[in-house]
């Protein structure tokens, strides 16, 4: 698929996009994905490391309908464009964000206790996320099934307990591997 291919494959009606490593379309292209389909429902752009934060911010001012994100080891993404993201899709039910290390921290995560459809939670090797970021999962019962912390390090067991206590009755899945 080459680039024009693809503006000509989306459009408003456009519920799904994935486009993990076309790593040959270029950032400003992608950047309108959320102009052109508005009403995006998924989005995978898994490993697309040629974004930038302002790229991502592009794309979520025009997007408010997204249930599932996939941004896994997109370095390019921030805290400042994956917190726009967050309050501007508060349908979002899956968040794969598995090696985006610049954009896991506790300033972003303490917004996902505001999404009250989540399911699933993947922020391993979030490096700058601590107990005070899941603070803000007290208090909340969230129907999260599925959390993924791997190499989030600076978790500890009370950040830990505060997050899995929002979520006891539904919690299926849990992967902590490589915590301190």
């Amino acid at each position: 698929m080459n680039e024009e291919n693809f503006k000509s494959l989306i459009n408003v009606e456009t519920k799904k996009i994935n486009l993990e490593n076309h790593y040959w379309l270029k950032p400003e292209l992608l950047s309108k994905i959320g102009i052109i389909a508005h009403n995006l429902q998924e989005l995978s752009l898994r490993r697309m490391n040629l974004l930038t934060n302002m790229n991502f911010k592009d794309i979520f001012e025009a997007c408010h309908h997204l249930v599932s994100i996939d941004f896994a080891d997109c370095t390019g993404l921030h805290s400042t464009a994956l917190q726009l993201c967050f309050k501007n899709n508060k349908t979002l039910k899956e968040i794969q964000l598995s090696g985006c290390i610049n954009a896991i921290d506790d300033a972003s995560i303490r917004l996902v206790p505001t999404l009250e459809n989540i399911q699933f939670i993947d922020v391993s090797y979030g490096k700058k996320l601590t107990d005070h970021g899941l603070v803000n999962f007290g208090e909340k019962k969230l129907p999260i099934d599925s959390i993924t912390l791997n190499g989030c390090t600076g978790i500890t067991s009370l950040g830990l307990a505060v997050l899995i206590g929002s979520c006891s009755a539904t919690l299926v899945n849990y992967e902590g591997a490589f915590l301190d």
